[in-house]
């Protein structure tokens, strides 16, 4: 018979052996205990209404960044099993120290504010437990990958109403189609992986405000800078110009034009690729037009000499509209980034440029050309000649509309005095 004496001596290490029994059924001593369950897709299946969410790959680990790392070292807090219903966050932030505040202080991070359910999380961009360096091809930030994972959420209809409750906008709406019909991606496909122009590349990676994010909208200084990382030529040709120097009044304040307001943000096109010359032409005059054609813009800054509004009733313009495959654009007198002005020049310079400018077309160009008019502002009068030949024209036409209608008018008539006999 054992003694009372006795049992209290070895109380303790009774109580140590029922500890250490309890620790090993709530905390699994390796992963192995883990993947046992979330391994098996039919055990997985008789024990939750939702399989696949909770089904690991048993080598997922082998390709998993985090090979290093027990379950445990995220999930701290599991139990036994059956786990609670609700585990805790998983705090990719106690390592990640640096990229966690980046995420929290961009837009991805604060909608955390508004709603956990629609925020972007860390596993949405990264996977949860495949997580392959970003240098894998297979990698869901790959810089092949990464336009496909970011329109994951801002291509899907379903999705835009949620990006507009967080962030009241709307123009985050940005189908991977029109990505791809990009000139940046279409570099993508005939480049290696070391200079790809990514959605990170442009908008940061974490915080999303490092580049062009938040800060672009508020400092439109910043894309041009930005795009003359790459395009170093033309930025500084564009920086020497009008269209940069000038400042047109907005909702932002004073600001200036700048690169996507001709290029588009992600629908960059490049004719060399895209489209023909005599198509690219056409659709660059439609793009100054949507400016120049402004009262309030063009009445403010360029239109102080006379005829400086342009529109498409000049030969030019005419030209386009008639399916004339070869015409000459806005840019073929102008030029494109560095863009040519006349406004404030010597008079006689500038007759020279000009006529140099035509001969490119028209080999035989004379002084003549300096004194035709090349814009035709909205109520211009043109010359007298042929002033006389557009009002011949009027009138003709106006005679024989008013014809028409006498005639169509006579017949009624006549029809309407047959009834009545």
């Amino acid at each position: 018979m054992i003694h009372l004496s006795h049992i209290g001596k070895l109380l303790p290490f009774l109580l140590l052996i029922v500890g250490v029994t309890i620790t090993y059924a709530q905390v699994p001593e390796n992963d192995n205990r883990c993947l046992d369950c979330h391994s098996n897709s039919t055990q997985l299946a008789a024990l939750t209404e939702q399989p696949e969410r909770f089904h690991i790959p048993s080598d997922f680990k082998d390709q998993s960044v985090h090979n290093e790392i027990n379950c445990i070292g995220c999930h701290a807090d599991p139990g036994g099993y059956p786990h609670p219903e609700v585990l805790g966050l998983l705090q990719c932030g106690n390592c990640h120290k640096n990229e966690s505040e980046d995420y929290l202080s961009g837009p991805h991070g604060n909608p955390l504010t508004v709603s956990l359910e629609l925020a972007p999380k860390c596993g949405d961009c990264h996977n949860v437990h495949l997580i392959r360096k970003s240098s894998n091809v297979l990698s869901k930030v790959h810089v092949k990958n990464e336009a496909k994972t970011c329109t994951q959420c801002h291509e899907i209809k379903d999705q835009k109403r949620n990006i507009l409750n967080i962030t009241n906008r709307v123009d985050y709406d940005i189908p991977n189609r029109t990505i791809k019909k990009g000139i940046h991606f279409f570099n993508s496909k005939i480049s290696d992986n070391s200079n790809l122009l990514t959605c990170s590349r442009c908008h940061g990676v974490h915080s999303l405000s490092e580049k062009i994010g938040k800060n672009w909208l508020n400092d439109y200084l910043i894309e041009a800078d930005f795009c003359g990382e790459c395009h170093t030529s033309e930025t500084i040709s564009f920086k020497g110009n009008l269209h940069f120097s000038q400042k047109i009044s907005s909702l932002n304040g004073n600001i200036s034009l700048t690169c996507t307001d001709c290029h588009q943000e992600h629908l960059i096109s490049n004719d060399k690729y895209q489209y023909n010359e005599e198509k690219s032409a056409g659709q660059m005059t439609g793009k100054c037009l949507e400016c120049h054609q402004s009262v309030r813009i063009s009445g403010k800054f360029a239109q102080v000499a006379k005829g400086h509004s342009p529109n498409i009733d000049s030969f030019h313009g005419a030209s386009s509209i008639g399916g004339d495959l070869f015409f000459s654009d806005c840019s073929s007198c102008h030029g494109i980034h560095e863009l040519n002005s006349y406004t404030g020049r010597d008079k006689e310079e500038v007759k020279l440029d000009i006529i140099a400018k035509c001969g490119t077309c028209h080999p035989n160009a004379a002084a003549n050309f300096v004194s035709s008019p090349v814009h035709m502002a909205q109520g211009e009068l043109l010359d007298s000649e042929e002033s006389i030949a557009r009002y011949i024209f009027l009138a003709l036409i106006v005679t024989m509309i008013s014809l028409i209608v006498l005639s169509i008018i006579g017949d009624f008539y006549k029809l309407y005095l047959r009834k009545k006999n």
